[in-house]
């Protein structure tokens, strides 16, 4: 049989690849560049950049961050030399000030009349009346009577407020009656009315001073062998106070 052209048909295998496809076979990912290529140099060139790139970049970000450490650790070591410094100052005052105070107990109270202060306020102990029950009852009868086997003292006080502060303040003073059991007594133990009463609510300034009685409860037998412990603030150490 003869073409058109008069010439034979042109026999092709059928399972033969044929050797000019119009598109190129793709790539194998996992054969490696054939260096002879060139595009082989474009990807050496790129490759060199990058590593150049991060080179330098360590070498640029390396001593910046030695230099944060460096100003990290300057700043640690101030703050702390600041911290140890006012920490011993204010030991060294409060050491001071223990030193400077009164010192007293329950078995070596001070006596009447003595003052006791710390930087802001001074709490004076003027007097002791142990009559307590006659001068309450016989000024309101509405006032409660002491408790069974107990007896009203008063102890009249001055407290002074000695820093200068802008606004004032009320007195902080901390009083309290010690028995010789051990026992307590608060001055705001029962709600009584009576004229000379101390004013813990009225603001003094500088120089500022407020007097009146506080009023503790007592056991009868044993009130006078007691004492008041003193707090010039609500913090702070105490000191003791003799009655007599």
């Amino acid at each position: 049989m003869t073409s058109s052209f008069g010439q034979p048909p042109f026999d092709r295998p059928q399972n033969e690849e044929q050797p000019h496809s119009r598109f190129p076979p793709p790539a194998d990912a996992s054969v490696p560049p054939d260096p002879s290529s060139p595009e082989a140099p474009k990807e050496r060139n790129i490759q060199a950049s990058v590593a150049l790139i991060v080179s330098v970049g360590g070498f640029t970000i390396a001593p910046l961050a030695f230099i944060a450490l460096v100003r990290w650790s300057d700043e640690q070591n101030q703050r702390n030399n600041a911290f140890d410094f006012d920490y011993s100052e204010q030991a060294q005052a409060t050491e001071e000030s223990a030193t400077a105070r009164p010192q007293s107990s329950r078995e070596n109270p001070l006596p009447v009349g003595s003052t006791v202060e710390d930087e802001n306020w001074s709490v004076t102990i003027n007097s002791v009346n142990f009559d307590g029950d006659y001068v309450i009852m016989a000024e309101n009868a509405a006032n409660p009577a002491p408790d069974p086997g107990k007896q009203y003292i008063l102890v009249n006080i001055t407290v002074t407020l000695k820093a200068d502060i802008p606004n004032g303040s009320k007195p902080m003073a901390d009083v309290e009656y010690v028995a010789t059991d051990g026992t307590t007594s608060s001055p705001y133990d029962k709600i009584i009315a009576f004229d000379s009463a101390f004013e813990n609510t009225v603001t003094v300034y500088k120089d500022g001073s407020i007097t009146g009685d506080l009023i503790f409860e007592a056991p009868v037998e044993i009130a006078a062998e007691g004492v008041v412990s003193v707090r010039p603030e609500h913090v702070g150490d105490k000191d003791c106070v003799s009655l007599k």
